[in-house]
């Protein structure tokens, strides 16, 4: 989900290279990760008036095509409000994001669970958040490569939030079971253009059972 500035719209972002880096009139404003098959994610996002994207950037399997270059994209426009404000979702906890790690305010526990994500470093970052198999860890995941794996993820992939830019927040909403979590920045760095996650970008984390 991004913020398209300075009066541009979706014909401009069509317009975009697939190799172009992001043009500084196009802001990313959260949204909700990527999910399985089936499954589904959320989050809340207080949205200024103003243009508006969204679209999927992940690759095909089959021709490691980006989604939103076979139409996965639509633009929306948000109107000024003239009502009261609505009351956003009480949180349960805050992450912060930073070059380069998480930082939570408090253990994830069980439950339904409103985590306020916010971008406290200097470039863009998201929280992908994943629950590991049963069987599996954290370096499974960060080992396995979808362009060339043979087998399903060691992980199901549960949302969170992708990109925020500095300074902006997402109230992802999460149904967290008891079991082996982990936390991830896929986004390139803006120097080497290493994706976070190999600057250590990364935190897992065990979700227990209420009581326990």
């Amino acid at each position: 989900l991004v913020r398209l500035t300075q009066g541009r719209t979706l014909a401009d972002l069509a317009a975009l290279r697939p190799d172009a880096p992001p043009p500084d009139w196009m802001v990313p404003v959260g949204g909700p990760g990527a999910v399985g098959p089936g499954d589904s994610s959320s989050v809340v996002q207080a949205l200024p008036a103003g243009n508006y994207a969204v679209f999927c950037f992940i690759p095909s399997a089959s021709d490691h095509q980006q989604h939103m270059m076979k139409g996965m994209v639509a633009g929306f426009r948000v109107t000024e409000r003239t009502g009261p404000q609505p009351q956003l979702p009480k949180a349960d906890l805050t992450v912060r994001m930073l070059d380069f790690g998480y930082a939570p305010s408090a253990p994830i526990a069980a439950g339904k669970r409103v985590i306020r994500v916010i971008n406290d470093g200097p470039q863009l970052h998201e929280m992908v958040l994943a629950l590991i198999q049963p069987g599996k860890t954290a370096a499974d995941l960060l080992a396995w490569n979808p362009e060339v794996a043979t087998e399903p993820p060691p992980a199901r992939f549960l949302g969170g939030t992708v990109a925020l830019a500095p300074s902006g927040e997402s109230l992802v909403e999460a149904d967290l079971a008891p079991g082996n979590y982990v936390l991830i920045c896929y986004i390139p760095d803006a120097k080497d253009g290493k994706p976070h996650v190999a600057h250590g970008m990364v935190l897992p984390f065990t979700v227990k059972a209420a009581g326990v």
